[in-house]
């Protein structure tokens, strides 16, 4: 991030969005003193690098970091279908907060979620207006993700319309979800890029929903889950 900063950004760049990871409490927070952001996404909050944090409360306060950085005249963006992420809300500095989720009474919500092999259809709702997605992905659980660029991208001037439009060209990264089709009608789903336990049962769901005869799921299996990585391996070995 410090690199970018000091060797690609310019006084001509007006949006900077920079991901924002940790292994340890006060990394979030390190990052957030280099770049001031005054809008904070919280995208999710899981096991994921349990062995690193200790526990989900040490998971929640180090997230929450970006939430206590953000101005008071910031925004945060809050993945309203993760109970986590509203926990983190007691760190929260900015006077406003949008939600976004899957249905609900939410200011940014998506419905009619319709999932045609490798498209994802879904409306989405914002104050009265609506639009409709198609977007070339596979994985119900994208919605997520996607809906909060989708509000963040509502704060910086943009019309639902044009943020659908601008979505029909969004792209997965290598190894995330994506799907083959194998010899003898076999379904290879390759999601061997990251995985934690929300993201791989979501995983799960989306190839059930495939009705293939045969499936192959190739996955590196999930890490840095701590004391709790048996327990939460043999729960997904089950849902497998």
């Amino acid at each position: 991030v410090a690199q970018v900063l000091l060797k690609q950004v310019t006084a001509e760049d007006e949006i900077f969005v920079v991901e924002m990871g940790a292994y340890r409490e006060g990394e979030i927070k390190a990052i957030c003193d280099i770049v001031k952001p005054d809008i904070g996404i919280l995208t999710g909050i899981n096991e994921q690098h349990l062995s690193f944090f200790g526990s989900i409360e040490n998971t929640i306060r180090t997230k929450g970091e970006l939430l206590a950085s953000l101005p008071k005249e910031g925004l945060a963006l809050i993945n309203a279908d993760s109970e986590n992420s509203h926990k983190a809300l007691k760190y929260n500095n900015a006077d406003r907060v949008i939600r976004y989720g899957i249905g609900g009474d939410h200011e940014v919500k998506a419905t009619h979620i319709v999932q045609q092999h490798n498209v994802l259809k879904f409306k989405v709702h914002y104050q009265r207006k609506r639009a409709d997605f198609e977007v070339p992905i596979f994985g119900e659980h994208y919605i997520q993700n996607l809906l909060g660029c989708i509000a963040c991208a509502i704060e910086l001037g943009l019309s639902l319309k044009e943020i659908a439009e601008y979505a029909k060209s969004c792209e997965v990264l290598d190894g995330s979800l994506q799907i083959y089709q194998g010899i003898k009608e076999a379904t290879i789903i390759d999601d061997s890029y990251n995985a934690n336990p929300d993201g791989f049962l979501a995983a799960l769901n989306a190839v059930m929903n495939l009705k293939s005869s045969k499936v192959i799921l190739v996955t590196p299996g999930m890490m840095e889950l701590g004391a709790k990585s048996e327990e939460i391996h043999r729960r997904v070995g089950q849902r497998i």
